[in-house]
């Protein structure tokens, strides 16, 4: 693109030399010229504006990766959580059934006891 430039400034320069050029017509050639400078500079600072907004969605998506790993992170820990107070419950439960039926036997045991002693007293 620059040695298509230059080659242009070249030839520009080439007409300029071989012919006299009018003021309007030189008036033109300026405002082209500026135009082009123009051009050039707004096209470099696009080019700039492109790399930094392609560097920033680049940070952008590394970020939301980052939050989405560790959202399924802590999903995954708050399902293993679950399961854990889930098993612990269900233990829990279980001893629980196990002493009440201890409990009861134990009572059973205590009547029969007094009874028999009661039975024999009498």
């Amino acid at each position: 693109k620059k040695e298509e430039d230059e080659e242009e400034q070249g030839k520009e320069e080439q007409v300029a030399e071989a012919a006299p050029v009018s003021p309007e017509a030189q008036a033109l050639l300026d405002e082209i010229e500026a135009v082009k400078q123009k051009l050039k500079r707004k096209t470099s600072e696009a080019v700039g504006w492109k790399t930094k907004c392609e560097k920033q969605a680049k940070v952008n998506k590394l970020q939301y990766l980052k939050l989405k790993k560790l959202i399924q992170e802590k999903k995954k820990s708050g399902s293993k959580a679950i399961e854990e107070k889930n098993k612990l419950l269900a233990m829990l439960v279980k001893n629980y059934k196990i002493l009440q039926k201890k409990i009861i036997a134990h009572r059973q045991k205590a009547r029969a006891r007094l009874s028999a002693s009661t039975s024999k007293g009498i």
